[in-house]
């Protein structure tokens, strides 16, 4: 588990080679308090809601698929 505030420099590798290997990844942003639940960010995703990885680009954006929605 990694938070990208502290992740190593070499998260992209590390990711790469999981989503190469066919492993699970998700990722989720974490709340800060009861209120921020299901609070939505200015880029549509849904704090305390768990994503599903299923890429990656090099311009730093991570795909992400929330299981129960649709693509983000």
């Amino acid at each position: 588990m990694y938070e990208l505030r502290k992740a190593p420099r070499d998260l992209y590798r590390i990711i790469s080679k999981a989503l190469d290997r066919g492993s699970l990844l998700g990722c989720s942003i974490d709340i800060t308090s009861a209120f921020d639940m299901e609070s939505v960010t200015f880029k549509k995703l849904v704090k305390g809601h768990a994503y599903s990885v299923t890429g990656l680009k090099q311009v730093g954006l991570y795909l992400t698929r929330n299981p129960g929605s649709t693509w983000v």
